[in-house]
């Protein structure tokens, strides 16, 4: 009778610290919802000295007043709305108060902007909103492209998770149009190897920090942008819009033809669901239907 006794003790002992240490695994992995969205010249109203914005202002070209500034924040933070991810990359926005009152109108008021202002001759830059509540920023600058003309330069953004502590490493990047001809190709290119040695050097910064301070789980490097290309290859991450290109996919239509030029590269080994892209709801005004840009967004998950 003692030895059942001892048995059965020992039975749901076992079966409550299986319970534990899944409860544990549970609490510790957090799924995070990533985007990226080309936003297609996000542009205020006012001239901006030394820019060429000149087309998006009352008396420019495309008589650029608050009502078609307001009509145009309100498409795009329907479509934000409508992905509804925790962190988001954005390019051709033009400062750091386009986003801000992007992100006011938009459903989810955690949204908080990490932004600098670039050199880019038409005045487009790269942003990335991020919730709150879920997410602190570490530190972020804007890194110079390698080449001769830095201009826009890439986002870095390092944050934390305020929920499980893990850390995500965000690139965020609008390469050069392919209407810029060999030029431009040539400056894609160098920017894309500038992406393999940008990661390496991250790796190599991820394990000193994981040795120095004992920690289990490195960081998670990331690359969002419009690469204005095929999808890129870079050295030891995977590009998750690969599958949807090579399924005729895309992000971006010109001359009937689609085009992935939106992409999301993560480390090797990530945890990550598949690439998704998103075809907006037309909103309709005077009874037209319009898009809020020429570029659908792209999301997808990935666990920490």
């Amino acid at each position: 009778m003692a030895k059942k006794f001892i048995f059965i003790a020992a039975s749901l002992l076992l079966v409550i610290l299986n319970t534990e240490a899944l409860a544990q695994r549970t609490y510790n992995t957090q799924r995070v919802k990533i985007g990226f969205y080309n936003t297609q010249n996000l542009f205020d109203t006012i001239n901006q000295p030394m820019v060429r914005d000149g087309a998006y202002t009352p008396q420019g070209q495309k008589q650029w007043n608050s009502a078609k500034y307001n009509e145009k924040l309100g498409r795009l933070a329907h479509v934000i709305d409508q992905i509804d991810c925790d962190i988001v990359g954005l390019c051709e926005v033009e400062n750091y108060g386009v986003v801000k009152d992007l992100t006011r109108i938009t459903s989810n008021k955690n949204f908080s902007v990490e932004h600098y202002e670039s050199t880019d001759f038409r005045g487009i830059d790269q942003a990335l909103i991020y919730d709150t509540t879920k997410f602190r920023i570490m530190a972020s600058e804007l890194v110079p492209t390698a080449t001769h003309k830095p201009k826009r330069g890439i986002l870095r953004v390092q944050m934390q998770s305020k929920i499980n502590g893990s850390k995500i490493v965000f690139y965020v990047a609008h390469l050069p149009s392919k209407l810029g001809g060999e030029k431009a190709a040539k400056s894609r290119d160098t920017i894309i190897n500038q992406f393999s040695s940008l990661h390496k050097v991250e790796m190599q910064r991820i394990q000193g920090d994981r040795a120095k301070r004992g920690e289990k789980k490195g960081e998670t490097v990331i690359i969002l942008g419009d690469m204005n290309n095929d999808p890129i290859e870079v050295q030891g991450m995977v590009n998750l819009a690969t599958p949807l290109e090579k399924m005729g996919v895309g992000t971006y239509l010109y001359r009937r033809v689609w085009s992935m030029l939106d992409q999301a590269l993560v480390c090797e080994g990530s945890n990550v669901s598949e690439l998704s892209t998103k075809r907006p709801d037309n909103i309709k005004i005077n009874g037209k239907a319009v898009r809020a840009s020429d570029h659908f967004p792209i999301y997808f998950y990935l666990d920490l």
